[in-house]
């Protein structure tokens, strides 16, 4: 952004402009985080070049008290480190990815600066500043209901800042808005939509339903040209942060404010694909529009928002520096990296991202209670979102499906007689074991539960207390159903210990022995990332040493396993290292690999309206982008950094109430089809989302007047479907795409199964000079 527009922010929420900016020099610099096999021009955007050339600028100019310096040079600046804060997480990376030679992060500064910056010398709020430093916090992986600390001569002196209270106390319902009387400087409490987008964005990255009437004053307060602005016209970043505040709020994209933001937006774009002023292509601009554009739906914003002379993201890696910087300072820096992941506002830590996924989870429950991805009952599939709502803090009493019926618990208690045996009713150790560990981890008692044929409840641990066999320290039957079976294996003696563990019995010590016995000479159990997850939780759950050789011999296997990008090569079996090794007592933080921890890794995964995929990679058996239930339901105890068994105490569980998911990013966003000259006649069909990747489409074409249609090869790309019409006669022609998608597909404002969606090329013309003799 060019200085006078700076200047402007600068005027309405202290967001100061940087003239000259000295950056203090840290110790060591960061490294370069890893990549996926192949280079990411879509969602999940990590590790590309630029973004990698932007963090190390960002590295060289962190001071020691881990901030970064904005308007006085070697001064570290609040507004500028909480921008850093957000570009680390849309990078896809932890807060601790930028330590100070101090051994601070963005977030340890903050932390000294949560009251000063958010007040003023009299102690009023101010409720912009308060929702951006909200932000901040919850991208940073910290608390927003507890952070920093109020001052000395204060009367809640020492005691942690809810931050999600004094913007609550900021809150006019009369009219709507955000505001205070509030005075610093240049900073001011009244109402704007600057002020009450970042409120509302503040909210929403707590997870905190906003009042409707503060989503009616941000929409009210729009020019009259569709933008918003800050009292003298629209502006262009004002629009595209208004446009994610409402979006984060549960305003549909397709509404007409956000369609009319964007119409707004659209009309601004310079020729070579960004935003600026007067002219001039600002980065900060061009990522904040990137950002709008991402939330609304338009992922990858290339050929969706492409012009004549380039698009979005090229136009915002032509404004980088050869030191990897934008503007040449932190905080132009700072505002592009999102922009170049495309990561809208807010950005979640993980407890947020778990509840997302819990929601993801919850709107595919039946209301038999159960999850059925495969069309019947699945009761396992039912034990792992138990222990995934458990491991949230939930009771999954109350867990029921969107219309209503019987709960989780309610359905297992149906169902868990026959999961646990066989016709014969020779029980399934395995299957036991695991129902024991959900049901305590959901609360119940295992020893009565369920219903009985032959009358009363179940009584699970007895039952697998009665299949363990002295002579080999096994719990085994011969039970037979199917593809399952009772028999001895390093699964079946896991969940047996656990459950036994997680019921409060005594572990036989030739139990334990046995399960030492199941591991391969490589340090693992069943040749899986999964299985040694598991088997490390069951060993320790059975008061195994972390220093045991079978635990250090299994964490030197996971070590060497370990992944590029900090995992395991897929969401579930990250999750189950996470849950072992957090079980053997070691520190993630000492898992980065290229400053990526598992944490994060395990986030990859995670679609941006909650649910896990298995893969975003092409090329193997599951669908790339595709919603994952199982992948989804075993991630969520890992990205909460829980290991099994859980234990709740009484009134530990409490009632469960899903969070907001967003919009659905599997829908297709489509644009008329678009078509230019060269030899022959080059369509393109742009559009955003479709990130399961089940969209259709077709292309017709045909002169202008012509009666009949010819159907085009289309081929599908990065946001475009393209073709090639091989003529040469110079004439209008009309092209006509038809769209398909089961998510809906997304035409401005509507949205319906299918769209046709219409253009027109005209003829090439070649202009001559005029020679005159």
């Amino acid at each position: 952004m060019r200085q006078f527009r700076l200047f402007l922010l600068a005027c309405g929420l202290a967001l100061l402009t940087l003239f000259a900016l000295s950056h203090m020099p840290r110790a060591v610099a960061a490294s370069a985080p890893a990549a996926f096999t192949t280079p990411r021009t879509t969602y999940p955007i990590v590790d590309t070049a630029p973004i990698t050339r932007a963090l190390t600028f960002l590295a060289s100019a962190q001071s020691a008290d881990g901030g970064f310096a904005g308007f006085t040079p070697g001064q570290s600046d609040d507004f500028t480190t909480i921008k850093v804060a957000l570009a680390l997480n849309a990078a896809r990376l932890p807060a601790g990815y930028l330590t100070s030679s101090g051994g601070h992060t963005a977030i340890d500064y903050l932390t000294t600066r949560a009251y000063s910056y958010t007040h003023d010398l009299g102690g009023l709020a101010f409720p912009g500043r308060v929702g951006m430093l909200a932000l901040a916090v919850v991208a940073g992986d910290a608390n927003p209901v507890a952070f920093g600390a109020y001052p000395v001569g204060h009367a809640m002196a020492g005691q942690p800042i809810n931050l999600i209270t004094v913007l609550d106390n900021t809150y006019h319902p009369a009219t709507g808005a955000y505001s205070s009387t509030a005075t610093l400087g240049f900073s001011s409490g009244v109402a704007s939509s600057i002020s009450q987008s970042y409120a509302l964005l503040g909210l929403a990255a707590a997870q905190q339903s906003p009042p409707a009437a503060a989503i009616i004053f941000l929409r009210e307060i729009r020019e009259a040209d569709g933008g918003w602005g800050y009292g003298f016209g629209s502006d262009v970043d004002a629009t595209a942060l208004a446009i994610q505040a409402l979006i984060a709020s549960g305003v549909a994209p397709t509404d007409a404010a956000i369609q009319d933001g964007l119409a707004f937006i659209r009309g601004q774009q310079l020729a070579d694909g960004t935003w600026g002023y007067n002219g001039a292509p600002s980065p900060d601009s061009t990522a904040i529009v990137i950002q709008a554009a991402a939330a609304a739906g338009f992922a990858p914003v290339t050929a969706s928002w492409a012009t004549a002379d380039g698009d979005p993201q090229r136009g915002l890696l032509a404004l980088q520096s050869e030191d990897g910087s934008f503007s040449g300072n932190a905080l132009g820096t700072a505002d592009a990296i999102p922009g170049l992941a495309e990561m809208p506002l807010p950005q979640l830590g993980r407890s947020q991202r778990a509840e997302r996924a819990l929601a993801a989870l919850r709107d595919t429950q039946g209301a038999d209670g159960a999850w059925s991805p495969y069309g019947s009952p699945d009761v396992g599939g039912t034990l792992d979102a138990i222990l995934a709502f458990s491991a949230a803090g939930y009771d999954s009493g109350t867990v029921t499906a969107s219309g209503g019926g019987t709960s989780a618990l309610g359905f297992l208690s149906t169902a868990v007689f026959t999961y646990t045996r066989d016709d014969s009713a020779k029980i399934f150790p395995a299957q036991t074991g695991k129902a024991i560990l959900s049901i305590v981890a959901a609360g119940a008692d295992p020893a009565a539960f369920g219903v009985n044929p032959g009358g009363g409840t179940l009584n699970l641990v007895a039952d697998l207390e009665g299949a363990f066999d002295p002579a080999t320290g096994t719990y085994t039957t011969t039970a037979m159903r199917g593809f399952s079976s009772g028999a001895a294996s390093p699964v079946s003696q896991s969940f047996a210990i656990l459950g036994l563990a997680a019921a409060g019995r005594p572990i036989p010590a030739n139990a334990v022995t046995s399960l030492r016995g199941f591991q391969d000479a490589d340090g693992t159990w069943g040749t899986s990332i999964d299985t040694t997850g598991l088997a490390l939780q069951a060993l320790r759950a059975a008061g195994v040493s972390a220093a045991d050789p079978a635990i250090v011999k299994a964490i030197a296997y996971l070590r060497a396993q370990q992944d590029a990008l900090g995992g395991w090569d897929n969401p579930n079996s990250t999750a189950f290292a996470i849950q072992g090794l957090l079980a053997a007592g070691e520190d993630l933080a000492n898992w980065r690999k290229a400053g990526r921890s598992p944490y994060e890794a395990l986030a990859l995964y995670q679609k941006p309206d909650g649910p896990f995929t298995y893969t975003w990679e092409s090329g193997g058996y599951f669908t790339p982008g595709a919603a994952d239930n199982f992948a989804t339901r075993q991630s969520i105890p890992g990205l909460l950094g829980v290991a099994f068994p859980l234990k709740p105490q009484p009134g530990d569980l409490v009632s469960y109430t899903p969070a907001a998911r967003g919009p659905n990013p599997d829908r297709l966003v489509a644009l008329a089809p678009r078509g230019r000259w060269g030899n022959s006649i080059t369509v393109s069909l742009p559009f955003g989302g479709d990130l399961n990747q089940n969209a259709s489409a077709t292309l017709e074409w045909r002169p202008v007047g012509a009666t009949s249609w010819t159907t085009a090869t289309l081929t599908r790309g990065d946001g475009a479907f393209s073709a090639t019409l091989n003529v040469s006669d110079p004439r209008d022609y009309e092209l006509r795409a038809a769209l398909s998608d089961p998510d809906g597909v997304q035409s401005g404002a509507t949205v319906e199964a299918t769209a046709t969606l219409t253009s027109t090329v005209p003829p090439l013309r070649t202009y001559l000079p005029m020679v005159r003799r």
